[in-house]
């Protein structure tokens, strides 16, 4: 698999300089990578493997932090691709991320470029041996003891292990993993690695514990069904599929290798929508799926009340989001889900899907979800992608307390062509909120609601544009599956939405409402109605009775029925005025029907 050499035959070292004519090293007191004038620095040094990588280390051995851009590496060396025919030196890529690293004029060395152009050209500086201290060229030399045929490692495993693991290509990480798994010395990947990378950590620990219980959630401790501010990174971290850590990638590799028992769970967030949680998971139940897990962050709308009675009743998994800053709650939640939470590997499918969003599985053509899912998958499908039906408001004004698929009845005739998607959790490292992710150490398939294969999925280029059209079908699908979006639902409701749902200033005190947002509203092109889902609402009005049937599961959607009524007398329709044709068009609705 790998076979390295000893340090090169002059005998020498090697060092970093940037375009700037400063040195790579180490921040003595931030302890993070950046790039200075060298008396500034703890000196790294390297060394060149046969793949033509090179490693550096600290001289003083210690671990530092690589900046990512949007989160920080915890590292005991740090390992890159050199890429040569760079004009003026050579680019150094981040095999984990797949980025190019990038020294700045401010001194920041952060791995976090695609292109390489000169702040992204370093120069390779041999240094002879004699200037290194002798315990920072031992470390190196350390290296040279792995080889292809066997295990024989003097010194040193966690150094060992993360150079293998930056420096493999992404599909010899799994087998590299599996292999050494098998060695005693190697058992212990928190000890090794240290438990301050939470895949090593807090994974690593709620793997075992899940397991230990036999899978089930009493074998986790309570603080695992909490998020803190300190799991915020996760919206970010691994968000496009990289392997932000050697502990990630082990942690990518060890969740792959769980063997699913039950066949499909949602995931999905929620903030202020209470008045749709029992309705919503009553109709999810009908169709049979397994477990429902529900993260919510900030509610103010008495739903905590609520979750907490669904949670009691296990008609949810309740996981509590606690956020601080510019984090995307829900990011932080597909993060969290299919980065460290251990129960989802229990299943081998997961749709994520929001509160105004309900699954429709043809029932001339399939039994049951089930049976869709099983079809696909003996295609060889490990996504699924369904585009949504968008259902208007049906002219209506005022939230009632009935279901929504029950009030809403026209579809749009514009049909939309965005997407939502099952995915198979144990390949997947994180999720956008239309597709997931996977780490580019698998290879996925991904096939559209006919069975067709989603060519374009696997595209490697994450850009804007790619991530719209990876979002995005060139005709929408209504045939064997699709998911119904209650986008609108009554006047009252659509704005209650952006102004209390989305936790925001109300936008229709004084009239300031968006013409923009209520010309939404107001351009809805009504279609035909959609009689799809109405022979599946009697067996949503018999879990909705299971539900309800524990009082304080009705004692709180009572309360939280009752909260919304006010939020949307006093938010709403005391308020609610404007000139703007648009805006005025809901005004009317409104007003006129109070």
């Amino acid at each position: 698999m790998l076979s390295y050499i000893n340090i090169r035959g002059d005998n020498s070292l090697l060092m970093l300089r940037t375009s700037h004519g400063t040195m790579v090293g180490i921040d003595p007191v931030s302890r993070v990578l950046r790039h200075a004038d060298v008396s500034q620095l703890v000196t790294l040094f390297g060394v060149q493997i046969p793949t033509g990588d090179y490693v550096f280390v600290a001289a003083d051995g210690g671990s530092f932090h690589l900046n990512l851009g949007y989160t920080f590496r915890n590292a005991a060396l740090v390992a890159a691709r050199c890429v040569t025919g760079v004009s003026n030196g050579v680019g150094l890529l981040d095999k984990l991320v797949e980025k190019y690293f990038m020294a700045d004029p401010d001194g920041q060395l952060v791995v976090n470029r695609t292109e390489i152009f000169g702040w992204e050209t370093f120069e390779l500086v041999s240094v002879p041996k004699s200037h290194i201290p002798s315990g920072c060229y031992d470390r190196l030399n350390c290296f040279s003891f792995w080889t292809k045929d066997n295990t024989n490692i003097n010194s040193n495993l966690r150094d060992v292990v993360e150079l293998s693991v930056n420096c493999l290509s992404r599909n010899q990480i799994p087998q590299f993993i599996s292999k050494i798994e098998l060695d005693d010395r190697f058992r212990g990947w928190g000890d090794l690695l240290g438990v301050d990378d939470p895949w090593l950590g807090a994974s690593e620990n709620a793997l075992k514990a899940w397991e230990a219980g036999s899978r089930s959630r009493s074998g986790l401790a309570e603080r695992d069904w909490l998020m803190p501010p300190e799991y915020d990174f996760l919206s970010q971290a691994g968000s496009e599929g990289q392997l932000i850590s050697v502990g990630h990638a082990i942690s990518r590799v060890k969740r792959s290798l769980i063997e699913p028992s039950r066949k499909w769970c949602i995931v999905t967030t929620v903030r202020n929508e209470g008045v749709y949680l029992v309705d919503w998971i009553a109709y999810h139940k009908s169709l049979g799926v397994d477990t429902i897990f529900v993260y919510s962050n900030n509610n103010d709308d008495g739903s905590d009340r609520l979750l907490e009675a669904l949670d009691a009743v296990e008609a949810i998994v309740w996981m509590r989001n606690a956020v601080q800053g510019a984090v995307s709650p829900q990011y932080k939640a597909y993060g969290h889900a299919f980065g460290l939470l251990p129960d989802i590997l229990d299943y081998e499918w997961a749709l994520l899907i929001d509160l105004d969003e309900y699954i429709i599985v043809d029932s001339k053509k399939f039994e049951n979800v089930s049976s869709f899912l099983d079809w696909e998958m003996s295609l060889g499908a490990n996504t699924i992608m369904m585009t949504w039906q968008v259902i208007g408001s049906s002219r209506q004004a005022r939230w009632v307390d009935l279901p929504v698929p029950e009030r809403f009845v026209d579809r749009q005739a514009r049909e939309p062509t965005l997407t939502k998607c099952f995915t198979q959790p144990r390949w997947t490292s994180h999720s956008h909120c239309h597709f997931p992710w996977f780490s580019q150490v698998f290879t996925m398939q991904c096939l559209d609601a006919t069975g067709q294969e989603v060519d374009d999925f696997n595209d490697g280029n994450v850009s804007a544009p790619s991530i719209v059209k990876r979002a995005t079908r060139k005709e929408p699908i209504s045939e064997n599956a699709w998911i119904n979006h209650y986008w609108y639902k009554s006047a009252e409701e659509f704005l209650a939405r952006r102004t209390y749902a989305g936790g925001g200033e109300s936008i229709v005190e004084h009239g300031n409402v968006p013409p923009s947002f209520a010309a939404h509203f107001a351009g809805q092109e009504f279609g035909e109605i959609d009689k799809s889902i109405s022979h599946l609402l009697p067996g949503m009005y018999h879990f909705r009775n299971q539900i309800l049937a524990s009082s304080k599961v009705k004692d709180a959607r009572d309360y939280v029925n009752s909260r919304y009524a006010e939020i949307l007398a006093q938010k709403i329709r005391s308020n609610l005025r404007s000139d703007d044709v648009s805006v005025k068009t809901l005004a009317e609705l409104v007003i006129k029907s109070n």
